[in-house]
């Protein structure tokens, strides 16, 4: 199985390679080693681990040769998510802000929740080396909450070495609950990515036949 990494010399890139190089033969495309002249169809998956500016750019690339594409890169303005969107009609594409199972397990009962006169409020906190603020994960948190409360808040803050720590509280008349979900080092997204890598080839298979 090969998988292109854009970005694979960044901290996301390089903890999923390092964690999975046993399971997938890895090719590197990064703008510090001065490779990034790739031929899309010579691999059964790419990912995105670059920046959000590139993200359009590689999807289009994957779609000329359907290629599955795992954006994993955060910041993405509302025109390059539209734009993405879009794109996700002619190939396989899942843009997820966070690979962690616990964030995606988090983000999937806030959509399906329902709760009556409810306030939420969202706290993130990172590493000061983040560029994007608030973060890509707090604001797809935000998403999903506002099918509860269409005024859901986010309070960022970037604080030492922090991998990513976000608190969900929802606040009722009668009961308050706080959801505490805390990245404890960067292998935790690398799972996460084996999970996500294995759900994409599968479902872009079923869609080929």
């Amino acid at each position: 199985m090969k998988i292109a990494v854009f970005g694979g010399l960044g901290k996301l890139g390089s903890a999923i390679i390092e964690n999975l190089k046993d399971l997938y033969d890895f090719a590197v495309f990064d703008s510090k080693n001065g490779n990034t002249n790739c031929n899309f169809a010579d691999f059964d998956l790419v990912i995105d681990a670059s920046t959000h500016q590139n993200s359009v750019v590689l999807a289009k690339a994957c779609v000329q040769t359907k290629t599955p594409l795992l954006v994993c890169a955060t910041g993405h303005t509302k025109k390059e998510l539209l734009a993405l969107e879009k794109l996700k009609k002619q190939t396989k594409i899942e843009i997820c802000p966070n690979l962690s199972r616990g964030v995606n397990t988090i983000v999937e009962w806030l959509e399906n929740a329902r709760f009556d006169n409810c306030k939420i409020s969202i706290f993130e906190r990172h590493h000061t080396q983040k560029k994007d603020s608030p973060s890509g994960t707090a604001l797809w948190l935000k998403k999903a909450a506002n099918k509860i409360d269409n005024s859901t808040e986010i309070v960022s803050s970037r604080f030492g070495d922090d991998v990513g720590t976000h608190v969900i509280t929802l606040d009722m008349p009668h009961e308050q609950i706080t959801i505490i979900h805390k990245a404890k080092d960067r292998s935790v997204f690398a799972l996460g990515a084996k999970y996500k890598i294995e759900n994409l080839l599968r479902e872009n298979s079923a869609y080929e036949n």
